[in-house]
């Protein structure tokens, strides 16, 4: 009889747990469904704003001798704006679901495209190297978003790394030992990995566990909103490919990511 009651209680217990567990989780999936219409209205308005950056920028490139003090310097800030416009459409469509327009495009090119807007980023005490692939590896994919991927990796990387260290991103064809991050239905495919690899104070097991969940984030505060790798994560999902991490706590992080070749 008191097996019984007991196995009666662990039932309850069990219930409630699940019950605390699905309530938790329908909690979570409000505060994200609430933050992605917040953000949806911000990043309008930032879009706005944007327009009016780049906008100026060309009127002031229009009036600028090529050779002219700052002429560069202008440029990068009219690149850059159309770029973060960019940026900001595509996180407006993954809010609304859009499926993206794809093409054929060069992985090297996406790599070496991606590392020229991080070079203002990069700290002196950093070494930077970009490995371009040997062969010629084309995706189907969205080009501006891939380079969002790489780029945010990248600065994550730096992040990690406030003493200085390597950073190296590299692209080749995915090998059997690559390819383990794929699920085994996709055995019949032939991927293209790209691998952002770092030498910072790398990830604590805990924490890499929930590193692709929405609004995680370890860095203080204003200094992160969680949704850098959660989007990622999307954007390489959306492409067909996987994205995984594997870090030492104090010798560094490799994030590699595969993608099905065109």
């Amino acid at each position: 009889m008191r097996g019984e009651h007991s196995e009666a209680m662990n039932a309850i217990m069990d219930t409630g747990c699940e019950a605390q567990f699905q309530a938790r989780q329908a909690f979570s999936d409000e505060k994200l469904a609430i933050m992605g219409q917040l953000a949806g209205a911000m990043l309008h308005d930032f879009n706005n704003m944007l327009g009016i950056i780049a906008g100026n920028a060309s009127l002031a490139l229009q009036d600028m001798p090529r050779d002219a003090a700052g002429y560069e310097e202008v440029l990068e800030i009219s690149h850059a704006a159309r770029r973060a416009q960019d940026i900001a459409n595509h996180i407006l469509a993954i809010g609304r679901s859009v499926e993206f327009p794809k093409a054929p495009v060069s992985l090297n090119e996406i790599i070496f495209d991606s590392c020229r807007l991080l070079k203002t980023l990069i700290k002196p005490n950093i070494s930077f190297k970009a490995v371009p692939a040997r062969e010629q590896l084309m995706v189907n994919a969205d080009r501006c978003l891939l380079e969002q991927v790489i780029v945010n990796l990248c600065k994550n990387a730096i992040h990690a790394m406030p003493q200085g260290g390597s950073l190296t991103v590299k692209c080749h064809l995915a090998s059997d030992g690559n390819r383990q991050i794929a699920p085994s239905e996709d055995n019949s495919k032939t991927f293209a990995a790209i691998k952002v690899i770092d030498t910072g104070c790398g990830i604590p097991a805990n924490n890499l566990l929930h590193i692709f969940d929405p609004f995680f984030t370890t860095k203080p505060g204003g200094h992160g909103t969680g949704l850098g790798l959660f989007i990622s994560k999307y954007i390489i999902q959306n492409h067909g490919g996987h994205i995984h991490a594997n870090s030492i706590p104090g010798m560094g992080t490799i994030f590699s990511v595969l993608l099905p070749l065109a």
